[in-house]
């Protein structure tokens, strides 16, 4: 058994050690460009989020009610921030934040849920049909944009 471990040990170190790849880092030039591009694509309200955001938010908010009706549901994140990169990101921005932030590819859904009920926060991913990060506590932890409460149909007792 020795024999085995001293022959990894060999074969370990007769390796050719990996070159040092350099990392650019990131210089406040870079981290003032971000904040300059960022601050107008942050959204403020539930109405100023791209249509496309808001039908998936409606979209998941109807899967949530579905496990808790009462839960209450808040947007956080790069979408809220102005860090979110979608198809039609301007490249300077898909740049610094790979660089600043360490991500690449589009930009996926958090949202911060207050409810009581537990919830199946992979089902709840599945059923919506897009990448999305649930987290729960209280929607005072974070600032965010509280989704619209859904409307509540009432049926009349009598139509006469």
């Amino acid at each position: 058994m020795s024999d085995n471990i001293l022959s990894a040990y060999r074969r370990l170190h007769a390796q050719t050690p990996k070159q040092a790849t350099t990392q650019v880092l990131p210089e406040a030039e870079h981290w003032r460009r971000w904040r300059e591009l960022t601050k107008p694509r942050r959204h403020k309200t539930f109405e100023s989020l791209p249509a496309e955001i808001q039908q998936k938010l409606l979209t998941v908010q109807k899967v949530i009610h579905r496990y808790d009706p009462a839960a209450k549901i808040k947007l956080i994140g790069s979408w809220v921030h102005g860090g979110w990169a979608d198809r039609h990101t301007d490249a300077e921005i898909v740049e610094l934040r790979k660089l600043l932030k360490g991500k690449t590819g589009l930009s996926d859904i958090d949202i911060l849920v207050e409810n009581a009920m537990p919830l199946h926060k992979r089902n709840i991913a599945d059923a919506a049909g897009f990448a999305l990060n649930i987290m729960q506590g209280k929607l005072g932890s974070q600032r965010g944009i509280l989704l619209p409460p859904t409307p509540k149909i009432v049926l009349a007792d009598n139509l006469t």
